[in-house]
């Protein structure tokens, strides 16, 4: 993606709930994020052109998730964004290591 001048790194434990993601480590608008689920070795992707909620994951085959995926930005903000509940994606106590460019 042309013109990402932010990047950021963090670590998520899984709650089964959608996990707002907007603090010190992304406090910018969000063009992709990408997450290693080093608990079950799943990977999960979303980009700005991608529908909102949405991802594409890969385990030991890609699968695109149409809903409870990743959404850039929180409510009422364009800036962050938002881990959504598919249990592909977020599972309850899995560790999730999570890059977020912008």
């Amino acid at each position: 993606m042309v013109g990402l001048n932010n990047y950021s790194q963090m670590v998520v434990t899984g709650t089964g709930s959608a996990i707002e993601c907007l603090n010190e480590h992304c406090s910018f608008v969000v063009r992709k994020v990408r997450i290693l689920n080093i608990t079950d070795g799943s990977t999960h992707e979303w980009n700005s052109t991608m529908a909102a909620g949405t991802a594409v994951s890969t385990k030991s085959a890609a699968a695109y998730i149409s809903t409870g995926g990743i959404t850039g930005g929180i409510t009422g903000s364009d800036f962050g964004f938002t881990i959504g509940t598919n249990s592909d994606l977020n599972t309850a106590g899995d560790v999730l290591h999570v890059e977020v460019y912008g």
